[in-house]
């Protein structure tokens, strides 16, 4: 599996991808997708909520995504104030 994997990375110019980063993709792209952090910690094979934060990683897009979410909440509530 690895050589598959090193040899794509070559054909495609992707350099200092290692395999194991795949598993940080999965991690980060299954939690922005909603799945439950027990199940991804399950696939994953992670125990620890600790581990889980190691390889979730927050980006710009969660940054927006969480703006967006604030800015909703506080126009829904304005007519409240």
């Amino acid at each position: 599996m690895r050589w598959h994997f090193i040899k794509a990375c070559e054909q495609s110019g992707l350099k200092g991808l290692r395999f194991h980063d795949l598993r940080h993709t999965f991690v980060t792209n299954a939690r922005k997708a909603g799945l439950d952090r027990k199940v991804i910690k399950t696939i994953s094979g992670h125990k620890t909520d600790s581990m889980f934060e190691r390889y979730s990683h927050i980006d710009g897009e969660d940054l927006k995504n969480a703006a967006e979410v604030i800015e909703k909440y506080q126009n829904g509530h304005a007519e409240e104030a």
